[in-house]
Protein backbone atom coordinates (compact mmCIF):
# COMPACT_ATOMS: atom_id res chain seq x y z
CA UNK A 1 0.00 0.00 0.00
CA UNK A 2 2.84 2.34 0.90
CA UNK A 3 4.68 1.53 -2.31
CA UNK A 4 1.51 2.19 -4.22
CA UNK A 5 1.07 5.49 -2.41
CA UNK A 6 4.66 6.59 -2.96
CA UNK A 7 4.37 5.68 -6.61
CA UNK A 8 1.34 7.89 -7.05
CA UNK A 9 3.02 10.72 -5.13
CA UNK A 10 6.04 10.53 -7.40
CA UNK A 11 3.78 10.51 -10.45
CA UNK A 12 1.94 13.57 -9.17
CA UNK A 13 5.20 15.44 -8.47
CA UNK A 14 6.44 14.59 -11.95
CA UNK A 15 3.20 15.88 -13.46
CA UNK A 16 3.47 19.13 -11.50
CA UNK A 17 7.16 19.53 -12.41
CA UNK A 18 6.42 18.98 -16.08
CA UNK A 19 3.58 21.47 -15.83
CA UNK A 20 5.89 24.10 -14.28
CA UNK A 21 8.46 23.51 -17.01
CA UNK A 22 5.74 23.96 -19.61
CA UNK A 23 4.62 27.17 -17.84
CA UNK A 24 8.16 28.54 -17.87
CA UNK A 25 8.80 27.55 -21.46
CA UNK A 26 5.40 28.38 -22.92
CA UNK A 27 4.31 31.49 -21.07
CA UNK A 28 2.10 32.47 -24.00
CA UNK A 29 -0.33 29.68 -23.06
CA UNK A 30 -0.08 30.47 -19.39
CA UNK A 31 -3.77 30.48 -18.55
CA UNK A 32 -4.57 27.26 -20.48
CA UNK A 33 -1.67 25.40 -18.89
CA UNK A 34 -2.66 26.58 -15.42
CA UNK A 35 -6.21 25.42 -16.03
CA UNK A 36 -5.03 21.99 -17.25
CA UNK A 37 -2.73 21.58 -14.24
CA UNK A 38 -5.50 22.50 -11.84
CA UNK A 39 -7.92 20.06 -13.50
CA UNK A 40 -5.34 17.21 -13.49
CA UNK A 41 -4.48 17.91 -9.86
CA UNK A 42 -8.14 17.91 -8.87
CA UNK A 43 -8.69 14.60 -10.72
CA UNK A 44 -5.69 13.04 -9.00
CA UNK A 45 -6.77 14.32 -5.61
CA UNK A 46 -10.34 13.17 -6.14
CA UNK A 47 -9.12 9.77 -7.32
CA UNK A 48 -6.54 9.17 -4.62
CA UNK A 49 -7.20 11.65 -1.79
CA UNK A 50 -10.90 12.32 -1.78
CA UNK A 51 -10.80 13.27 1.89
CA UNK A 52 -8.79 16.43 1.09
CA UNK A 53 -11.39 17.78 -1.38
CA UNK A 54 -13.29 19.80 1.19
CA UNK A 55 -10.15 21.58 2.47
CA UNK A 56 -8.96 22.41 -1.06
CA UNK A 57 -12.41 23.73 -2.03
CA UNK A 58 -12.48 25.93 1.06
CA UNK A 59 -9.00 27.26 0.28
CA UNK A 60 -9.92 27.96 -3.33
CA UNK A 61 -13.16 29.71 -2.30
CA UNK A 62 -11.30 31.90 0.20
CA UNK A 63 -8.65 32.81 -2.34
CA UNK A 64 -11.28 33.58 -5.00
CA UNK A 65 -13.20 35.78 -2.56
CA UNK A 66 -10.01 37.67 -1.67
CA UNK A 67 -9.17 38.15 -5.35
CA UNK A 68 -12.70 39.39 -6.08
CA UNK A 69 -12.52 41.83 -3.16
CA UNK A 70 -9.16 43.16 -4.35
CA UNK A 71 -10.42 43.58 -7.92
CA UNK A 72 -13.61 45.33 -6.72
CA UNK A 73 -11.60 47.73 -4.53
CA UNK A 74 -9.22 48.53 -7.37
CA UNK A 75 -12.11 49.03 -9.83
CA UNK A 76 -13.90 51.36 -7.39
CA UNK A 77 -10.72 53.38 -6.89
CA UNK A 78 -10.16 53.59 -10.65
CA UNK A 79 -13.79 54.69 -11.23
CA UNK A 80 -13.48 57.37 -8.53
CA UNK A 81 -10.22 58.62 -10.07
CA UNK A 82 -11.76 58.69 -13.55
CA UNK A 83 -14.84 60.60 -12.31
CA UNK A 84 -12.66 63.15 -10.50
CA UNK A 85 -10.45 63.56 -13.56
CA UNK A 86 -13.49 63.98 -15.85
CA UNK A 87 -14.98 66.65 -13.56
CA UNK A 88 -11.69 68.51 -13.38
CA UNK A 89 -11.22 68.27 -17.16
CA UNK A 90 -14.73 69.70 -17.67
CA UNK A 91 -13.89 72.59 -15.32
CA UNK A 92 -10.63 73.21 -17.17
CA UNK A 93 -12.44 73.09 -20.53
CA UNK A 94 -14.99 75.63 -19.28
CA UNK A 95 -12.19 77.88 -18.09
CA UNK A 96 -10.45 77.49 -21.43
CA UNK A 97 -13.70 78.37 -23.21
CA UNK A 98 -13.95 81.46 -21.02
CA UNK A 99 -10.36 82.28 -21.94
CA UNK A 100 -11.21 81.90 -25.61
CA UNK A 101 -14.17 84.25 -25.28
CA UNK A 102 -12.03 86.76 -23.43
CA UNK A 103 -9.40 86.51 -26.16
CA UNK A 104 -12.03 87.16 -28.81
CA UNK A 105 -13.28 90.15 -26.84
CA UNK A 106 -9.71 91.34 -26.47
CA UNK A 107 -9.15 90.98 -30.20
CA UNK A 108 -12.34 92.93 -30.91
CA UNK A 109 -11.27 95.71 -28.57
CA UNK A 110 -7.86 95.83 -30.20
CA UNK A 111 -9.49 96.18 -33.60
CA UNK A 112 -11.67 98.99 -32.28
CA UNK A 113 -8.57 100.55 -30.81
CA UNK A 114 -6.87 100.38 -34.18
CA UNK A 115 -9.89 101.96 -35.86
CA UNK A 116 -9.92 104.74 -33.31
CA UNK A 117 -6.24 105.37 -33.92
CA UNK A 118 -6.87 105.61 -37.63
CA UNK A 119 -9.73 107.99 -36.93
CA UNK A 120 -7.41 110.06 -34.76
CA UNK A 121 -4.88 110.26 -37.55
CA UNK A 122 -7.63 111.29 -39.94
CA UNK A 123 -8.74 114.02 -37.53
CA UNK A 124 -5.17 115.20 -37.21
CA UNK A 125 -5.00 115.50 -40.96
CA UNK A 126 -8.28 117.39 -40.90
CA UNK A 127 -6.86 119.61 -38.23
CA UNK A 128 -3.88 120.24 -40.44
CA UNK A 129 -5.92 121.10 -43.52
CA UNK A 130 -9.03 122.60 -41.94
CA UNK A 131 -7.62 124.60 -39.11
CA UNK A 132 -10.59 126.97 -39.23
CA UNK A 133 -12.61 124.32 -37.42
CA UNK A 134 -9.86 123.47 -34.99
CA UNK A 135 -12.10 123.86 -31.95
CA UNK A 136 -14.60 121.16 -32.97
CA UNK A 137 -11.92 118.84 -34.29
CA UNK A 138 -9.93 119.12 -31.07
CA UNK A 139 -13.04 118.39 -29.00
CA UNK A 140 -13.71 115.27 -31.10
CA UNK A 141 -10.08 114.20 -30.80
CA UNK A 142 -10.15 114.62 -27.03
CA UNK A 143 -13.33 112.56 -26.84
CA UNK A 144 -11.71 109.86 -28.96
CA UNK A 145 -8.66 109.91 -26.72
CA UNK A 146 -10.91 109.43 -23.71
CA UNK A 147 -12.60 106.56 -25.49
CA UNK A 148 -9.21 105.06 -26.30
CA UNK A 149 -8.19 105.35 -22.68
CA UNK A 150 -11.42 103.61 -21.67
CA UNK A 151 -10.75 100.81 -24.16
CA UNK A 152 -7.21 100.39 -22.87
CA UNK A 153 -8.48 100.19 -19.28
CA UNK A 154 -11.07 97.56 -20.32
CA UNK A 155 -8.39 95.57 -22.17
CA UNK A 156 -6.08 95.70 -19.15
CA UNK A 157 -8.96 94.49 -16.92
CA UNK A 158 -9.65 91.62 -19.34
CA UNK A 159 -5.96 90.68 -19.37
CA UNK A 160 -5.91 90.70 -15.57
CA UNK A 161 -9.00 88.44 -15.53
CA UNK A 162 -7.34 86.08 -18.04
CA UNK A 163 -4.18 85.97 -15.91
CA UNK A 164 -6.28 85.19 -12.82
CA UNK A 165 -8.08 82.38 -14.69
CA UNK A 166 -4.76 80.96 -15.88
CA UNK A 167 -3.40 81.05 -12.34
CA UNK A 168 -6.57 79.26 -11.13
CA UNK A 169 -6.13 76.59 -13.82
CA UNK A 170 -2.46 76.15 -12.85
CA UNK A 171 -3.45 75.79 -9.18
CA UNK A 172 -6.13 73.23 -10.14
CA UNK A 173 -3.59 71.25 -12.19
CA UNK A 174 -1.11 71.25 -9.31
CA UNK A 175 -3.86 70.11 -6.93
CA UNK A 176 -4.82 67.33 -9.39
CA UNK A 177 -1.21 66.15 -9.59
CA UNK A 178 -0.95 66.14 -5.79
CA UNK A 179 -4.25 64.23 -5.48
CA UNK A 180 -3.14 61.68 -8.07
CA UNK A 181 0.16 61.14 -6.26
CA UNK A 182 -1.70 60.71 -2.95
CA UNK A 183 -4.13 58.25 -4.58
CA UNK A 184 -1.21 56.25 -6.04
CA UNK A 185 0.41 56.08 -2.62
CA UNK A 186 -2.90 55.00 -1.05
CA UNK A 187 -3.42 52.31 -3.73
CA UNK A 188 0.10 50.99 -3.23
CA UNK A 189 -0.41 50.89 0.55
CA UNK A 190 -3.78 49.11 0.14
CA UNK A 191 -2.27 46.58 -2.26
CA UNK A 192 0.65 45.93 0.10
CA UNK A 193 -1.75 45.46 3.00
CA UNK A 194 -3.92 43.09 0.93
CA UNK A 195 -0.86 41.10 -0.15
CA UNK A 196 0.27 40.84 3.46
CA UNK A 197 -3.21 39.67 4.49
CA UNK A 198 -3.25 37.10 1.67
CA UNK A 199 0.20 35.86 2.68
CA UNK A 200 -0.90 35.58 6.30
CA UNK A 201 -4.05 33.69 5.28
CA UNK A 202 -2.05 31.42 3.03
CA UNK A 203 0.46 30.75 5.80
CA UNK A 204 -2.37 29.90 8.18
CA UNK A 205 -3.96 27.64 5.58
CA UNK A 206 -0.61 25.99 4.93
CA UNK A 207 -0.12 25.37 8.62
CA UNK A 208 -3.59 23.88 8.86
CA UNK A 209 -2.97 21.73 5.82
CA UNK A 210 0.38 20.59 7.22
CA UNK A 211 -1.32 19.69 10.43
CA UNK A 212 -4.16 17.89 8.65
CA UNK A 213 -2.17 16.15 6.00
CA UNK A 214 1.48 16.07 5.25
CA UNK A 215 1.23 13.93 2.21
CA UNK A 216 -0.42 16.47 -0.02
CA UNK A 217 1.57 19.45 1.19
CA UNK A 218 3.67 19.69 -1.90
CA UNK A 219 0.65 19.75 -4.16
CA UNK A 220 -1.17 22.32 -2.05
CA UNK A 221 1.91 24.52 -1.75
CA UNK A 222 2.42 24.43 -5.49
CA UNK A 223 -1.25 25.27 -6.11
CA UNK A 224 -1.13 28.12 -3.60
CA UNK A 225 2.11 29.44 -5.06
CA UNK A 226 0.58 29.35 -8.51
CA UNK A 227 -2.52 31.17 -7.27
CA UNK A 228 -0.36 33.73 -5.44
CA UNK A 229 1.69 34.25 -8.58
CA UNK A 230 -1.52 34.75 -10.56
CA UNK A 231 -2.83 37.24 -7.99
CA UNK A 232 0.46 39.12 -7.89
CA UNK A 233 0.63 39.21 -11.68
CA UNK A 234 -2.95 40.52 -11.88
CA UNK A 235 -2.24 43.14 -9.23
CA UNK A 236 1.00 44.17 -10.93
CA UNK A 237 -0.77 44.45 -14.29
CA UNK A 238 -3.51 46.59 -12.73
CA UNK A 239 -0.94 48.76 -10.96
CA UNK A 240 1.03 49.16 -14.18
CA UNK A 241 -2.15 50.15 -16.05
CA UNK A 242 -3.06 52.66 -13.33
CA UNK A 243 0.46 54.08 -13.28
CA UNK A 244 0.48 54.39 -17.08
CA UNK A 245 -2.90 56.16 -17.01
CA UNK A 246 -1.74 58.48 -14.24
CA UNK A 247 1.54 59.20 -16.06
CA UNK A 248 -0.38 60.02 -19.24
CA UNK A 249 -2.73 62.31 -17.29
CA UNK A 250 0.22 64.00 -15.56
CA UNK A 251 1.96 64.49 -18.91
CA UNK A 252 -1.20 65.97 -20.39
CA UNK A 253 -1.60 68.26 -17.41
CA UNK A 254 2.03 69.31 -17.66
CA UNK A 255 1.52 70.01 -21.35
CA UNK A 256 -1.55 72.07 -20.51
CA UNK A 257 0.46 73.83 -17.82
CA UNK A 258 3.16 74.69 -20.37
CA UNK A 259 0.52 75.97 -22.77
CA UNK A 260 -0.96 78.12 -20.03
CA UNK A 261 2.47 79.46 -19.16
CA UNK A 262 3.01 80.35 -22.81
CA UNK A 263 -0.40 81.98 -22.81
CA UNK A 264 0.57 83.93 -19.71
CA UNK A 265 3.76 85.09 -21.39
CA UNK A 266 1.76 86.17 -24.43
CA UNK A 267 -0.59 88.10 -22.19
CA UNK A 268 2.29 89.81 -20.47
CA UNK A 269 3.70 90.68 -23.87
CA UNK A 270 0.31 92.02 -24.90
CA UNK A 271 0.14 94.03 -21.70
CA UNK A 272 3.52 95.54 -22.49
CA UNK A 273 2.31 96.37 -25.98
CA UNK A 274 -0.75 98.05 -24.52
CA UNK A 275 1.43 100.07 -22.20
CA UNK A 276 3.51 101.13 -25.18
CA UNK A 277 0.31 101.99 -26.99
CA UNK A 278 -0.78 104.08 -24.03
CA UNK A 279 2.54 105.89 -24.14
CA UNK A 280 2.04 106.48 -27.84
CA UNK A 281 -1.40 107.88 -27.14
CA UNK A 282 0.05 110.22 -24.55
CA UNK A 283 2.66 111.31 -27.06
CA UNK A 284 -0.10 111.77 -29.60
CA UNK A 285 -2.01 113.91 -27.14
CA UNK A 286 1.12 115.94 -26.50
CA UNK A 287 1.62 116.32 -30.23
CA UNK A 288 -2.00 117.39 -30.56
CA UNK A 289 -1.54 120.01 -27.88
CA UNK A 290 1.60 121.22 -29.59
CA UNK A 291 -0.21 121.41 -32.89
CA UNK A 292 -3.04 123.23 -31.24
CA UNK A 293 -0.60 125.64 -29.66
CA UNK A 294 1.20 126.08 -32.94
CA UNK A 295 -1.86 126.66 -35.11
CA UNK A 296 -3.77 128.68 -32.64
CA UNK A 297 -1.10 130.81 -31.07
CA UNK A 298 1.37 131.11 -33.90
CA UNK A 299 -0.51 130.74 -37.08
CA UNK A 300 -4.17 131.30 -36.43
CA UNK A 301 -3.61 134.10 -33.98
CA UNK A 302 -1.07 135.95 -36.06
CA UNK A 303 -2.93 135.21 -39.23
CA UNK A 304 -5.92 137.04 -37.91
CA UNK A 305 -3.85 139.57 -36.17
CA UNK A 306 -3.27 141.45 -39.40
CA UNK A 307 -6.91 141.26 -40.33
CA UNK A 308 -8.81 141.27 -37.14
CA UNK A 309 -6.80 143.74 -35.18
CA UNK A 310 -6.21 145.90 -38.13
CA UNK A 311 -9.87 145.72 -38.94
CA UNK A 312 -10.68 146.26 -35.33
CA UNK A 313 -8.50 149.27 -35.03
CA UNK A 314 -9.63 150.46 -38.37
CA UNK A 315 -13.19 149.95 -37.36
CA UNK A 316 -12.55 151.60 -34.07
CA UNK A 317 -10.75 154.38 -35.79
CA UNK A 318 -13.54 154.69 -38.27
CA UNK A 319 -16.04 154.67 -35.48
CA UNK A 320 -14.08 157.26 -33.62
CA UNK A 321 -13.75 159.23 -36.73
CA UNK A 322 -17.45 159.04 -37.37
CA UNK A 323 -18.08 159.84 -33.77
CA UNK A 324 -16.02 163.00 -34.02
CA UNK A 325 -17.85 164.02 -37.05
CA UNK A 326 -21.19 163.28 -35.52
CA UNK A 327 -20.26 164.87 -32.28
CA UNK A 328 -19.03 167.95 -33.96
CA UNK A 329 -22.08 168.10 -36.10
CA UNK A 330 -24.27 167.50 -33.12
CA UNK A 331 -22.72 170.28 -31.12
CA UNK A 332 -22.83 172.52 -34.07
CA UNK A 333 -26.44 171.74 -34.61
CA UNK A 334 -27.07 172.03 -30.95
CA UNK A 335 -25.66 175.53 -30.88
CA UNK A 336 -27.55 176.36 -33.95
CA UNK A 337 -30.65 175.04 -32.37
CA UNK A 338 -29.85 176.89 -29.21
CA UNK A 339 -29.47 180.23 -30.97
CA UNK A 340 -32.47 179.55 -33.05
CA UNK A 341 -34.69 178.92 -30.06
CA UNK A 342 -33.00 181.17 -27.68
CA UNK A 343 -35.99 183.34 -26.78
CA UNK A 344 -38.34 180.45 -26.44
CA UNK A 345 -36.27 177.77 -24.81
CA UNK A 346 -33.70 179.58 -22.88
CA UNK A 347 -34.51 177.85 -19.66
CA UNK A 348 -35.02 174.56 -21.45
CA UNK A 349 -31.66 174.84 -23.15
CA UNK A 350 -29.85 175.23 -19.88
CA UNK A 351 -31.83 172.42 -18.46
CA UNK A 352 -31.13 170.21 -21.45
CA UNK A 353 -27.49 171.04 -21.33
CA UNK A 354 -27.48 170.17 -17.71
CA UNK A 355 -29.26 166.98 -18.64
CA UNK A 356 -26.63 166.29 -21.26
CA UNK A 357 -23.92 166.73 -18.70
CA UNK A 358 -25.89 164.57 -16.37
CA UNK A 359 -26.17 161.95 -19.11
CA UNK A 360 -22.41 161.64 -19.23
CA UNK A 361 -22.37 161.40 -15.53
CA UNK A 362 -24.95 158.68 -15.83
CA UNK A 363 -22.78 156.95 -18.49
CA UNK A 364 -19.91 156.46 -16.07
CA UNK A 365 -22.16 155.32 -13.26
CA UNK A 366 -24.60 153.47 -15.36
CA UNK A 367 -25.73 150.74 -13.01
CA UNK A 368 -26.20 153.03 -10.12
CA UNK A 369 -28.29 155.69 -11.88
CA UNK A 370 -30.21 153.50 -14.21
CA UNK A 371 -33.40 153.29 -12.18
CA UNK A 372 -33.17 156.90 -11.27
CA UNK A 373 -32.93 157.78 -14.91
CA UNK A 374 -36.07 155.86 -15.68
CA UNK A 375 -37.85 157.59 -12.91
CA UNK A 376 -36.60 160.90 -14.16
CA UNK A 377 -37.59 160.03 -17.68
CA UNK A 378 -41.15 159.08 -16.76
CA UNK A 379 -41.44 162.12 -14.63
CA UNK A 380 -41.00 164.37 -17.65
CA UNK A 381 -42.71 162.12 -20.05
CA UNK A 382 -45.95 164.09 -20.23
CA UNK A 383 -44.17 167.37 -20.80
CA UNK A 384 -41.84 166.79 -23.66
CA UNK A 385 -42.62 163.40 -25.13
CA UNK A 386 -44.47 164.80 -28.12
CA UNK A 387 -41.94 167.51 -28.53
CA UNK A 388 -39.18 164.97 -28.24
CA UNK A 389 -40.51 162.93 -31.11
CA UNK A 390 -41.08 166.00 -33.10
CA UNK A 391 -37.59 167.14 -32.38
CA UNK A 392 -36.24 163.73 -33.21
CA UNK A 393 -38.10 163.74 -36.46
CA UNK A 394 -36.72 167.15 -37.24
CA UNK A 395 -33.19 165.97 -36.52
CA UNK A 396 -33.65 162.96 -38.78
CA UNK A 397 -34.88 165.14 -41.60
CA UNK A 398 -32.06 167.55 -41.12
CA UNK A 399 -29.63 164.73 -40.96
CA UNK A 400 -31.12 163.24 -44.05
CA UNK A 401 -30.52 166.46 -45.98
CA UNK A 402 -27.03 167.04 -44.80
CA UNK A 403 -25.69 163.63 -44.18
CA UNK A 404 -24.72 162.46 -47.63
CA UNK A 405 -23.30 165.70 -48.69
CA UNK A 406 -21.45 166.15 -45.48
CA UNK A 407 -20.37 162.55 -45.38
CA UNK A 408 -18.67 162.67 -48.77
CA UNK A 409 -17.24 166.00 -48.05
CA UNK A 410 -16.09 164.82 -44.72
CA UNK A 411 -13.27 162.68 -46.05
CA UNK A 412 -11.77 165.60 -47.78
CA UNK A 413 -12.41 167.74 -44.83
CA UNK A 414 -10.82 165.23 -42.54
CA UNK A 415 -7.64 164.90 -44.54
CA UNK A 416 -7.45 168.58 -45.04
CA UNK A 417 -7.76 169.42 -41.39
CA UNK A 418 -6.10 166.38 -40.02
CA UNK A 419 -3.56 168.27 -37.92
CA UNK A 420 -6.07 170.76 -36.63
CA UNK A 421 -9.09 168.69 -36.07
CA UNK A 422 -8.33 167.12 -32.70
CA UNK A 423 -7.05 170.28 -31.25
CA UNK A 424 -10.03 172.13 -32.56
CA UNK A 425 -12.33 169.51 -31.16
CA UNK A 426 -10.87 169.70 -27.70
CA UNK A 427 -10.80 173.41 -27.95
CA UNK A 428 -14.39 173.35 -28.98
CA UNK A 429 -15.25 171.06 -26.15
CA UNK A 430 -13.43 173.34 -23.80
CA UNK A 431 -15.35 176.22 -25.26
CA UNK A 432 -18.59 174.37 -24.67
CA UNK A 433 -17.72 173.68 -21.06
CA UNK A 434 -16.68 177.29 -20.50
CA UNK A 435 -19.81 178.46 -22.17
CA UNK A 436 -21.78 176.20 -19.91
Amino acid sequence: MNVYLYQHIIITILIITISLIIIIVCCYYFIIIITIIIVITIIIIIYYYYYVIIIIIIIIIIIIIIIIIIIIIIIIIIIIIIIIIIIIIIIILLLLLLLLLLYLLLLLLLLLLLLLLLLLLLLLLLLYYYYYYYYYIIIIILLLLLLLLLFIIIIIIIIIIIIIIIIIIIIIIIIIIIIIIIIIIIIIIIIIIIIIIIIIIIIIIIIIIIIIIIIIIIIIIIIIIIIIIIIIIIIIIIIIIIIIIIIIIILLLLLLLLLLLLLLLLLLLLLLLLLLLLLLLLLLLLLLLLLYYYYYYYYYYYYYYYYYYYYYYYYYYYYYYYYYYYYYYYYYYYYYYYYYYYYYYYYYYYYYYYYYYYYYYYYYYYYYYYYYYYYYYYYYYYYYYYYYYYYYYYIIILYYYYYYYYYYYYYYYYYYYYYYYYYYYYYYYYYIIINY
